[in-house]
């Protein structure tokens, strides 16, 4: 990977490089779905460009895999849709001592 000559751009973890699944892809993809569900349709498209030079910096500088970038963008939607399905089911439980307190006062 790396010449004798020259310094490594990136970190050397020993032998092993393979991290599945890259969560540099998946956290911004998880930001343009979020932003994308909020409204903020030109905010999600320029976050959608910095993903793609993300995912181009990630490829080219071989610090992940191309399978690595794959399963970040096949996981992420799944993830989000089960964030937000058990996100009503949270808020009740943490807003329960809340209306609880209102109806003691």
């Amino acid at each position: 990977w790396d010449s004798p000559g020259f310094p490594s751009i990136t970190v050397p973890y020993d032998h092993t490089r393979d991290f599945f699944y890259s969560g540099h892809t998946g956290i911004l993809f998880l930001f343009v779905l979020e932003l994308r569900n909020l409204g903020y349709y030109k905010l999600s498209y320029a976050c959608s460009c910095c993903l793609l030079y993300t995912i181009l910096v990630l490829l080219t500088t071989r610090v992940h895999y191309s399978i690595d970038v794959m399963g970040a963008l096949i996981y992420a939607p799944f993830l989000y849709s089960f964030v937000c399905s058990q996100v009503i089911i949270v808020d009740k439980i943490f807003s329960f001592p809340f209306k609880l307190g209102k109806i003691v006062v």
